[in-house]
């Protein structure tokens, strides 16, 4: 297997183009507005089939491990 840098594809930041106030509001209210933006963000993250498998949650724990403070 070829050594391939993870830098190879790497694109440094540059400043977005500044766009009227205005247009940008026009631009928002044809996609939905807000409420666009927020069904977006209520979407569920689409997994990639490749990913390992999540881990269990661990147990909780069987005894209260605070019982004792405060009575040092």
């Amino acid at each position: 297997m070829p050594y391939r840098s993870v830098f190879d594809s790497y694109q440094p930041f540059a400043d977005q183009k500044v766009l009227p106030w205005k247009e940008t509001n026009a631009t928002v209210e044809k996609i939905g507005g807000w409420r666009a933006y927020a069904k977006e963000a209520a979407e569920p993250v689409a997994q990639d089939p490749q990913a390992p498998a999540a881990s269990p949650a661990p147990s909780a724990p069987t005894a209260n491990p605070h019982a004792n403070h405060g009575k040092h």
